[in-house]
């Protein structure tokens, strides 16, 4: 076994792609909750959609930066 810290070998970019889209399947799945609750066509939805919306994508970006680096120039 080697000391270089690699548990195992991984695709950075598949890896990346599976967050972004368990990202998308947990937003459209709280902002249907909240449309369920406050309808869609109420101020207090659009307040909810983009506080979801900004903060998860957020959370997601610092979890991608936090454990590979700053990689969004693979991204492009």
């Amino acid at each position: 076994m080697s000391n270089n810290g690699v548990i195992q070998e991984v695709d950075v970019l598949e890896i990346i792609r599976n967050v972004g889209k368990r990202n998308k399947r947990l937003q459209a799945v709280l902002l249907s909750a909240i449309e369920e609750t406050v309808g869609k066509n109420t101020p207090e939805f659009s307040k909810f959609r983009k506080l979801i919306l900004d903060e998860t994508n957020g959370f997601t970006r610092a979890v991608v930066r936090d454990v590979f680096g700053d990689i969004e120039y693979m991204l492009r």
